[in-house]
């Protein structure tokens, strides 16, 4: 189950005979004044998802427009997994293996970023990575994506600070000013590294840090120290080297996406020579 969805009501259906996560967006987002633009939103999102089509997406199936309690929305269909997020997973079971879900989010944050034409995220975390039963993981949560350079973030922002998505947002824009800019890819390259600091820690970079501080410290260009204290492997400490990349505070300076699926292909290799 996607985390904080405060707009949403989330269950588990039946379509064909088979289990379906079932998600009720309403009409009207808490945190968005102009039921218009809450409406935009929700349309965007599914109408980006539903284009979609990569192993490690969440496979959307489906909307319907319906009326529940007096309360108009739209009913978005996905594929049901375990509906376990990769959190949640990695607290109850520590001893499983982190490279290979962060490998498998790379490849769907790679597949949407070549997009054509390309897409952003805008809102990854740990909790939108979701986890099957056998264990594959899955990236979900598109509420906030949209078209490279074309959309703009003030309805993003205006909502990642009513939430956790505020410490993994990119410093370029957490600054007031930036609020008409647009979502460039690098800002998923930047939530990403703080994504696996989340895997192997189990909090953000910026937890200990009140909500309302966060973008003055991202801005002044404050990380955790690297690695983290804990007994790390050759493999880990190369990653922990890649994540200092990945949060660079210049957008410019991090790498690509496919720069950092050919990293992790080399971590990898070089972990499976030594072990061999």
């Amino acid at each position: 189950m996607e985390d904080d969805d405060t707009y949403a009501e989330e269950f588990k259906g039946s379509l064909n005979g088979k289990p379906v996560y079932v998600k009720f967006l309403k009409d009207k987002l808490p945190s968005v004044r102009n039921t218009r633009l809450s409406q935009k939103l929700i349309l965007r999102h599914v109408i980006i998802q539903r284009q979609l089509n990569h192993p490690n997406i969440v496979p959307f199936l489906g909307l319907s427009e319906q009326v529940v309690s007096g309360v108009s929305g739209i009913y978005s269909i996905s594929l049901w997994l375990n509906n376990q997020n990769l959190i949640d997973f990695v607290e109850w079971y520590p001893r499983h293996d982190k490279f290979k879900p962060i490998c498998e989010i790379v490849e769907a944050i790679n597949y949407i970023h070549h997009f054509n034409p390309p897409i952003i995220h805008g809102d990854i975390n740990g909790w939108r990575i979701i986890v099957s039963d056998k264990y594959t993981c899955y990236l979900s949560g598109f509420r906030f994506a949209r078209v490279d350079g074309i959309d703009g973030i003030r309805d993003h922002l205006e909502n990642a600070f009513t939430r956790r998505g505020v410490y993994y947002l990119a410093p370029e824009y957490v600054d007031e000013m930036a609020r008409e800019a647009q979502l460039h890819r690098p800002a998923d390259i930047f939530s990403l590294a703080c994504t696996i600091y989340q895997i192997y820690t189990g909090k953000s970079p910026f937890a200990n840090i009140e909500v309302d501080n966060t973008p003055l410290v991202v801005r002044s260009g404050w990380r955790p120290t690297i690695p983290p204290p804990g007994h790390w492997t050759v493999q880990e400490l190369q990653l922990w080297s890649l994540v200092d990349l990945c949060w660079g505070q210049d957008p410019d300076g991090r790498p690509t996406i496919q720069e950092i699926s050919s990293m992790l292909l080399n971590i990898k290799t070089h972990h499976d020579i030594l072990t061999c």
